[in-house]
């Protein structure tokens, strides 16, 4: 994985966790969510150079 591909997962991962199984999964699409909301992978791309 490549290392910024590596980042947005990580950032993903520490707030919903691999599912292995079916079940539900709104507490973890919420999670996800609320990143994109927060602007965290904005702050991603900002440090990476693709956002002004």
């Amino acid at each position: 994985m490549a290392s910024r591909t590596r980042a947005a997962y990580e950032l993903i991962r520490a707030r919903a966790p691999f599912v292995g199984t079916d079940g539900r999964m709104d507490a973890d699409i919420a999670a996800v969510l609320d990143l994109i909301r927060s602007g965290a992978f904005e702050e991603l791309l900002t440090q990476w150079g693709r956002v002004a």
